[in-house]
């Protein structure tokens, strides 16, 4: 019986020591889902744990969840594919779990062609403590993707819009 009681407040005291904050909204025209990208962090340090992905239904339901580490950050994150093409993906050369960093979001602007675009974000502590992302400074809640269309189908991204809070 004290085995179990130890295991529970064991595995009780090893959960309390993370939680998670949602940086950013990122909604875009070709669905109603809303992908939200969060920060697992260390209740102790403060520090990163991991980066998660959650996308949502309009209804609410949690439909796709994927964590990264951050050497997974380092080396290239793929955050959306279609039909077999990466579509926006993310990177932080420097980016560290203990004090965050830059991080460039890459997208594809136009399929026929090959072109991309990219926006550079960074993801810190705030004056509170709280982990935030910022462009240009300014923190920010969303990112809303702007599809680029040609004969009414898209063929990527034709712009990103920075919502600030």
């Amino acid at each position: 019986m004290k085995q179990v009681i130890f295991s529970l407040a064991l595995l009780f005291n090893i959960s309390t020591f993370a939680a998670q904050v949602n940086l950013v909204n990122i909604t875009n025209e070709e669905d109603t889902d809303v992908t939200k990208l969060v920060v697992e962090t260390d209740d102790k340090t403060g520090d990163l744990r991991k980066l998660h992905k959650k996308i949502y239904s309009s209804s609410g339901k949690l439909i796709e969840h994927r964590s990264w580490a951050q050497k997974d950050l380092n080396l290239g994150i793929v955050m959306n594919k279609t039909s077999g093409r990466d579509i926006v993906k993310i990177k932080g050369p420097s980016f560290n779990f203990a004090n965050g960093g830059m991080i460039e979001v890459k997208y594809l602007v136009n399929a026929i062609n090959g072109t991309w675009g990219s926006l550079n974000l960074e993801i810190l502590q705030n004056e509170n403590d709280k982990w935030v992302m910022q462009y240009n400074y300014k923190t920010i809640s969303g990112l809303r993707f702007i599809s680029n269309k040609m004969l009414n189908q898209t063929v990527g991204v034709k712009l990103v819009k920075v919502q600030s809070r």
